[in-house]
């Protein structure tokens, strides 16, 4: 869904997405992680909760944007990894209360996902 939605927005401005991860530039990675900085230090100097929203909403798009110039689908990596977190049981936590993996957890299969020759 939010895939589709930032596709879109891609083709708008005429972001260039190869059907072929291999087709990528370095340098279109490079601006990716300088745009994802960006965001990130927009939520580190946030003052309100609409600014931190807006940050996170921002981060969340550059990422997105990236796995689609990739060539990868961001919504099949993400149902894939929620798939994931669901074989957590919720009763292993650390002492900041993250849930940890436990015997239940089947760890993601992002190859099946995105390709094995990635």
């Amino acid at each position: 869904m939010y895939g589709q939605l930032v596709r879109e927005f891609h083709d708008k401005v005429g972001v260039y997405m190869p059907d072929d991860y291999e087709k990528i530039a370095w340098e279109d990675f490079l601006v990716r992680h300088r745009m994802l900085k960006e965001e990130y230090l927009e939520y580190l100097n946030s003052t309100s909760v609409v600014d931190v929203i807006d940050a996170f909403a921002d981060m969340i798009y550059v990422m997105i944007g990236t796995m689609l110039i990739m060539g990868i689908d961001p919504d099949a990596v993400f149902e894939e990894v929620h798939r994931s977190n669901m074989t957590k049981d919720g009763a292993n936590r650390n002492s900041e209360g993250k849930i940890l993996k436990d015997e239940n957890f089947i760890a993601p299969n992002l190859r099946a996902v995105i390709g094995n020759d990635v």
